[in-house]
């Protein structure tokens, strides 16, 4: 580790100590070696506390953008809007850092695997890993949810279970605010561009996406993974949608 690297950790270790305090977080011994720390390098960095302002609003920030995705998360828990809910198996509301570049939408989730928040499991699961490797994403980078948040068979959910799920996905976009999104099968790309076209005739291109804001996101639609895996031949398309979404996502 450089001396660089030290001075920078030790100033986010001081910025982070006093956030806490800022928080009222009163744990740490009040002793002369703590002051102490709290003020060197202060003619470097400027004072500690113009230092614990700058982290603190963007921490501050972060923590509400995390809070309002626990707050869809609790009202997807709670939701009973649709008839998926009679036979619902479990929920997955989706699983990322709330300041992703990159938001990625499928269907609904899936049965394969065990119960988990992620709605890509199994085969289908391994295989978006491996897409997202390719352009040097890993799925810990990105946001990952779905249209619909109920696992409830292999049925295809019903335009009324879509509509029910579409404002929890929205507040979900909004709060993330994406730098693209990435949507993957036919249900997906024509729900969030409220569209009838084929996804042969959707992907290829980045569309438009209005947030609840009016901010307009780059979206591309392209294959699911599913389908990938019984298609394999359509797996070129992908990659030409996959390396569009890495050029939008460095600019």
């Amino acid at each position: 580790m450089s001396k660089q690297d030290v001075n920078e950790m030790i100033q986010n270790i001081r910025g982070l100590v006093q956030f806490h305090q800022e928080l009222g977080v009163d744990g740490y011994p009040k002793t002369t070696g703590l002051v102490n720390f709290l003020r060197r390098d202060t003619k470097k960095t400027g004072s500690p506390e113009n230092n614990a302002g700058h982290l603190s609003s963007d921490a501050k920030k972060r923590t509400a953008k995390k809070e309002i995705l626990i707050d869809v998360h609790d009202d997807v828990q709670k939701c009973r809007s649709c008839n998926l809910h009679e036979n619902m198996i479990y929920k997955a509301c989706g699983q990322g850092p709330e300041n992703a570049k990159l938001f990625i939408v499928g269907e609904w989730p899936s049965m394969e695997g065990n119960e988990a928040p992620d709605p890509f499991k199994g085969d289908e699961g391994e295989l978006l890993t491996r897409m997202l490797g390719a352009i040097d994403m890993k799925q810990g980078d990105v946001f990952i949810t779905s249209i619909v948040k109920c696992c409830a068979g292999d049925s295809t959910p019903d335009q009324a279970a879509i509509r029910s799920c579409l404002p929890f996905l929205f507040r979900q976009i909004e709060t993330v605010s994406p730098k693209v999104i990435f949507s993957l099968g036919l249900l997906a790309a024509q729900a969030l561009l409220n569209s009838k076209e084929s996804l042969l005739r959707l992907r290829g291109r980045f569309h438009t996406f209005k947030s609840l804001s009016g901010t307009n996101i780059p979206l591309m639609p392209s294959f699911h993974p599913s389908f990938l895996l019984k298609n394999p031949d359509m797996k070129k398309g992908s990659w030409d949608d996959l390396r569009m979404i890495q050029k939008m996502c460095r600019k």
